[in-house]
This record gives C-alpha cells, sequence and structure tokens, in this order.
C-alpha cells in the first residue's frame, strides 16, 4: 500500500502557522485564567496535538513538524509560567538521545518525528509517569506490529507509526492519573 505525501504550499504554511499561533494563545489564557486546572488543560491540548500527529502519521508515514513545535511550544509556554520539571526535561532529553542513537544505526527503525512527539510528550508528564508512559508505547507498538504482520501475513519488514501508539499512550497516562 503507497502513502500519501501531502504538498505543503506557501498557503498551507501560512495557514498552520496562524492556527498553530491561534492554539498556543488560546492554550496559554485558558492557563492563566485557570491555574487550577492548567495541568489537565496542557494534556488535554497535547493530546489534540498527538491525535492530530497520529492520523497525520497513518495517512502519509510522517509525522508533520509543526506538531512537534506545538508540543514542544506547550511544554515550554507551561513550564515559563509554572515551573520546569528537570527530571522530567533531563529524562525527556535522555530518551531522545538514545532513540537518535538507535536511529542514527537504522533510519528504518524510528523517525525523526516519533523522537520529537515522544520527547515533547514526556516533558509533560511528572517523573512517576514517563517510565508507565513509554512502556505503554512501546507495548501499543509492538501489538500493532504483531497485528499488522499477522495481517499482511508477513513479519519482515513490519512498519509501524508510531505517533498513534505514542497518541494512545499519553492518553491512556493522562486517564489512569484521573
Amino acid at each position: 500500500m503507497e502513502k500519501k505525501t501531502l504538498k505543503m504550499t506557501g498557503k498551507t504554511v501560512t495557514i498552520q502557522v496562524i492556527l498553530i499561533f491561534a492554539v498556543l494563545l488560546s492554550f496559554t489564557l485558558l492557563i492563566l485564567l485557570t491555574p487550577s486546572k492548567s495541568q489537565i488543560v496542557q494534556r488535554l491540548y497535547a493530546s489534540v496535538f498527538l491525535v492530530a500527529a497520529a492520523i497525520y502519521d497513518i495517512r502519509t508515514n510522517e509525522v508533520p513538524l509543526v506538531v512537534c513545535i506545538g508540543l514542544m511550544s506547550l511544554a515550554l509556554i507551561y513550564a515559563v509560567i509554572f515551573s520546569w520539571d528537570f527530571a522530567a526535561v533531563g529524562t525527556a532529553g535522555l530518551i531522545m538521545v538514545l532513540l537518535m542513537a538507535v536511529r542514527l544505526v537504522n533510519r528504518k527503525t524510528i523517525g525523526m518525528g516519533d523522537v520529537l512527539l515522544l520527547g515533547f510528550s514526556i516533558i509533560m508528564l511528572s517523573i512517576n509517569e514517563i517510565l508507565r508512559f513509554v512502556f505503554l508505547t512501546f507495548l501499543f507498538s509492538s501489538i500493532s506490529g504483531i497485528v499488522l504482520s499477522i495481517k499482511r501475513r508477513r513479519f519482515k519488514d513490519a512498519a509501524v507509526p508510531l505517533a498513534p501508539c505514542i497518541a494512545a499512550a499519553f492518553i491512556t497516562q493522562c486517564l489512569l492519573k484521573y
């Protein structure tokens, strides 16, 4: 099955920039107006970005950079207004470095967008939630790979889009907390 590649025109990029700016502005206003619910708001917005990345990844086998920038911006805005969780940032950095090393060894193993999505999602979690989130991500990925391989009747070179697994793990992790 061949994946579609969506064309990026100047108009498309402009619309994406305006949309991201509007989303980040609404996010900033919401967390400033409701500081007691700010973490819930952050995770809700992150879930929307991750679902968008998942849909795009399934359709094109790519993760859009604009979603990665949006997730990074959510984490930065939240951190500047409230506080940095240095343990989560350090853990995210370590996991991103490890995944980049895996990517350098074999480019087909994991995509750069997947590395960024995973790392920026980790920054939004507490240190206690990170291990479960990473475990769930790779558990969902493994299950998806097995199902996909059985469906195709071929276990060799079974490529699984990781963004849907990241989104499912993030949402599951958030639901387990609340």
